[in-house]
């Protein structure tokens, strides 16, 4: 529910909810077999700044509309209001499994080493007796446990990895006095994560990260979920070559994770935690000790950072948690709300690196101001040389670039992914010399951004932005939308989607 509801049942209210993009549950007890009952939903999408994402609800300036509160909101995609998740009605039994964690756990890190392993498990659920099978890629039970938590050894695991999707099921099973109550399959792979000398490996393997980051955005659905596009754009991401995507800027539906887990594709994991950059008066900043707001966000931001561990931790697609998109980490008050975040995401998951995206304004989000250069463990930097900076001069990129880069690396010592790089490009529109908003500028503005990351070695990734055209609010910077992306809306290719092909296809990056 886009972002908050509050469920009724027959007119009496069962419970609330406040975030746009997890799921939550309600229970319901007075429902009868044969009975007809009304469940409505009201859903209300403003924003204020105790949410994720932030906005503010503002009073008008001009006197004629003194009766209208007006929205604002600080991110470029838009506010879609409803229900866009499934709504289900489940009949469940009286104390169900009601969580499943799984860690696939490699003996060693190298799988060159040693091709052991073994599954932990902890499920959470009332009384009975548990019971945990887990199957192969064939369907074979290579091992079993009993209990509420334990540990099924393995002598030989193969490995899930990019482009090598082996899955693992793991069958969990509750049962009272002989009786099955409930029953569960949850699908897990076996693999390891790690950033060590600069590199970002998996299975101890280099990995350079090709990919976009994405929106939740179509035509005919705007952000709910539809399983048809999904694997549209699952078809495409794999046409052009890449290997990774970011869940910009809030966590998607699940099925976006499980079908990265079926086909390699490598995610990263983000919250909805965009907007948070704003800067007014010296003492307006969405980190400033005195606004109640403040800990009020930081509350909700440490709830949803729970949410998303808790859903997706068992999926192997999911390589790195990113805490926030493009904040205000240049304001030193904001330090201890990035401590707290940090602190708990790790204690929750020790087995994932974690990111913040700094922002796109190189002269704000900088090496030397930022809050959690130290803290992350990849650097991610949004960046548009030649565009929001020098626009037009396509010669500024590669010495732009590589000065900022070099120093990031300089001060952290940590590698860099940039998770967005892009100029709007109308489709169809093409100028000779390349000028803004054509085709070709768009080809030249990434043949620049390229040529950077490929000498410099502490690059390890490129997420281009945006990979398909996205609605967002209206501003005289925007026309229909944001139009930055190498995909047009209908998931048409824009000239430049063929040269990132045979770059992320025939190049060894």
């Amino acid at each position: 529910m886009a972002h908050h509801c509050i469920v009724y049942l027959d007119g009496i209210e069962l419970g609330r909810h406040k975030g746009g993009f997890m799921p939550f549950e309600l229970t319901v007890h007075t429902l009868q077999p044969g009975q007809e009952h009304l469940l409505s939903v009201a859903v209300d999408n403003r924003l204020d700044r105790s949410c994720l994402p932030l906005g503010e609800l503002v009073e008008p300036k001009r006197p004629e509309d003194a009766s209208t509160i007006q929205q604002t909101i600080h991110f470029d995609f838009f506010n879609f209001a409803g229900i866009h998740r499934e709504v289900q009605l489940l009949w469940l039994p009286e104390q169900p499994i009601d969580g499943i964690r799984l860690d696939a756990i490699c003996a060693a890190e190298d799988p060159q080493h040693s091709s052991a392993g073994h599954l932990d498990y902890h499920i959470s659920v009332g009384p009975g007796e548990i019971s945990v099978t887990l199957q192969d890629a064939s369907g074979s039970v290579v091992g079993s446990a009993h209990g509420a938590t334990g540990r099924i050894p393995l002598e030989q695991v193969e490995r899930w990895g990019p482009g090598q999707p082996v899955l693992y099921t793991a069958v969990i099973s509750l049962s009272r006095d002989g009786q099955l109550i409930d029953r569960y399959q949850e699908r897990c792979g076996f693999r390891t994560v790690s950033v060590r000398d600069g590199t970002f490996l998996v299975n101890n393997q280099s990995v350079y990260l090709t990919g976009f980051g994405k929106h939740e955005d179509t035509v005919a659905r705007g952000r709910a979920h539809d399983q048809v596009q999904m694997i549209k754009d699952y078809h495409l991401l794999e046409w052009i070559g890449a290997n990774s995507f970011r869940t910009s800027h809030y966590p998607y539906h699940e099925d976006w994770l499980k079908e990265a887990g079926e086909r390699g594709i490598l995610v990263i994991d983000e919250t909805p935690a965009v907007g948070l950059w704003f800067v007014g008066k010296d003492d307006d900043h969405p980190f400033h000790a005195n606004d109640p707001s403040t800990a009020a966000r930081l509350s909700h931001h440490r709830a949803v950072m729970a949410e998303l561990i808790k859903r997706d931790r068992n999926h192997p697609s999911v390589i790195m948690w990113s805490i926030a998109n493009e904040p205000a980490t240049w304001i030193p008050e904001s330090r201890p709300y990035w401590e707290a975040l940090f602190n708990d995401t790790r204690a929750a998951d020790p087995s994932r690196p974690l990111t913040v995206v700094e922002c796109g304004d190189h002269t704000l989000a900088n090496p030397q101001d930022s809050q959690v250069a130290d803290l992350v463990d990849v650097v991610c930097l949004n960046r548009y040389p030649a565009w929001y900076f020098d626009v037009g001069r396509l010669e500024t990129i590669v010495p732009a670039l590589t000065k900022d880069f070099t120093a990031w690396w300089e001060r952290t010592g940590k590698p860099i992914i940039i998770t967005e790089y892009g100029a709007d490009t109308i489709p169809g529109l093409h100028l000779d010399p390349p000028g803004i908003f054509s085709e070709e500028y768009q080809r030249e503005f990434l043949k620049n951004c390229h040529e950077v990351f490929d000498a410099l070695p502490f690059v390890i990734g490129e997420h281009v932005w945006n990979f398909a055209d996205f609605r967002t609010k209206q501003g005289l910077s925007r026309v229909d939308g944001n139009k930055k992306n190498i995909f047009t809306r209908e998931r048409q290719p824009k000239s430049a989607a063929f040269d990132l092909r045979a770059r992320w296809t025939t190049k060894d990056l």
